[in-house]
């Protein structure tokens, strides 16, 4: 792995692939730019300062999310990574 950021990408990226529920998860200022979050579902999670910089978000399913101070640059909604 090249940094955290990778690895965070790549652990979050396999969790929504297994079809994982996100409920009231905390991912504060978490650096995850590219994950692949398609289809994924996320309830009441908040995402304050997180680095999501080039993530995908096609299809994905965000219910009551905070998005504060979130670093979303270039993000993909409108097609899949792989």
């Amino acid at each position: 792995m090249r940094n955290i950021g990778e690895a965070s990408s790549n652990a979050l990226t396999l969790l929504c692939r297994m079809g994982y529920v996100f409920s009231n998860v905390n991912f504060d200022d978490c650096v995850m730019p590219t994950a692949d979050l398609s289809s994924a579902i996320f309830y009441q999670c908040s995402f304050r300062g997180t680095d999501l910089e080039q993530a995908v978000l096609y299809k994905s399913q965000m219910i009551s999310c905070v998005f504060d101070n979130a670093v979303m640059s270039r993000i993909n909604l409108f097609s899949k990574k792989y």
